[in-house]
């Protein structure tokens, strides 16, 4: 089964949560506004399943590396796509379409 791309228009990265998510990690959190912390990454990873505790409890995300990431709303790499790009944010995942459906992820590129 081949996933949906579907392109956002994040901010840029340097307003979020610089205490939680240092430079040149790709972090997400339970709520809206970079609050509550779930996980990072730093160095580039291959697709990755989000643990039972922060799967479909993603709000918020930043990506303070230099290159690409992506995550799925489903496990293993299905389902729609979403890149999260390089230097960027974003404070408020659509409610209706993306908030608390995050369930895998990886930072080596873009949908």
């Amino acid at each position: 089964m081949i996933g949906l791309v579907v392109a956002a228009t994040p901010g840029v990265a340097g307003a979020g949560n610089p205490d939680y998510c240092a430079s040149g990690r790709i972090c997400v959190y339970k709520n809206w506004n970079f609050d509550g912390g779930l996980g990072w990454r730093g160095t580039s990873f291959s697709l990755t399943n989000l643990s039972t505790s922060a799967e479909d409890q993603v709000s918020s995300w930043e990506n303070r590396r230099s290159d690409n990431g992506r995550w799925y709303k489903g496990r293993n790499g299905t389902g729609t796509c979403y890149t999260m790009s390089a230097k960027r944010e974003n404070a408020k995942m659509n409610v209706f379409t993306q908030s608390d459906t995050m369930s895998s992820w990886a930072g080596n590129g873009a949908c």
